[in-house]
């Protein structure tokens, strides 16, 4: 009786164990995943004055804007760049949204993107999350 007794508890035991081993790595990598997925996003800025616009003929990306960083910038970012300016591209000038025709050449903006830099000539410029208009008139 005793031995059964015995046989039960460390039975018991045992499983708790487990089952509890394996809720905490369920939780533990439910966690992990969710603070992957949430990570702030890495951007990065520079200044430029707007060299050229074309426009592309794609309703999705109507715009293909050249332009050449300023001298108060990094020295990586001094150069020519171009990137296209999408449906998900905020453009802003004094908290004012703006439409992608209200841009013109020479006209002061800030860019701010995220993802890759093709190097190339002029240096491409891919996920361009904002631009703003630094301008004092619009």
């Amino acid at each position: 009786m005793k031995t059964k007794f015995n046989l039960i508890f460390i039975g018991s035991l045992l499983l708790v164990s487990v089952i509890s081993y394996f809720l905490g790595a369920l939780i533990t990598y439910r966690k992990l995943d969710n603070s992957l997925n949430n990570q702030n996003i890495n951007y990065q800025s520079f200044y430029a004055i707007i060299t050229d616009i074309k426009d592309t003929g794609l309703e999705k990306e109507p715009k293909l804007i050249e332009v050449k960083g300023l001298d108060i910038n990094d020295i990586n970012f001094r150069g020519d760049f171009e990137f296209l300016v999408t449906e998900a591209t905020e453009l802003e000038w004094r908290y004012t949204m703006l439409e992608p025709n209200e841009l013109e050449i020479g006209d002061n903006i800030a860019i701010i993107f995220t993802g890759n830099i093709e190097e190339k000539d002029p240096v491409s410029i891919n996920d361009v999350l904002k631009i703003q208009l630094l301008d004092d008139k619009k």
